[in-house]
């Protein structure tokens, strides 16, 4: 039997949107899931890391708008994981607020 709940943060948030959906749609800004991790918790994580890693390249290629220079790698860093963090602590968030 295979499991039918969804994880992604909309499904859980109570709309009608399945993983397989949420699949598609980050495909097309550059995010495959595995299809093993559809339908278990641990997807979020996956598309939270690999948001980081688009999120970081994006950094390193931008302008620093405090020092007027690109980022460094370490300031890219810094700035992705905040990101990262704020995505991990939204997903907390979420996961505490719905039925498992």
């Amino acid at each position: 039997m295979s499991q039918t709940k969804s994880y992604n943060t909309l499904a859980l948030k109570g709309l009608d949107y399945n993983d397989d959906e949420f699949r598609t749609d980050m495909s097309s800004v550059g995010i495959d899931i595995p299809f093993d991790l559809l339908y278990k918790p641990e997807m979020n994580t996956y598309v939270i890391n690999k948001m980081y890693e688009q999120n970081y390249s994006k950094f390193l290629n931008s302008t620093n708008p405090f020092t007027g220079e690109y980022y460094t790698d370490k300031e890219a860093k810094e700035e992705a994981g905040k990101l990262r963090q704020d995505a991990l602590d939204n997903l907390d968030f979420i996961y505490s607020n719905t039925e498992k």
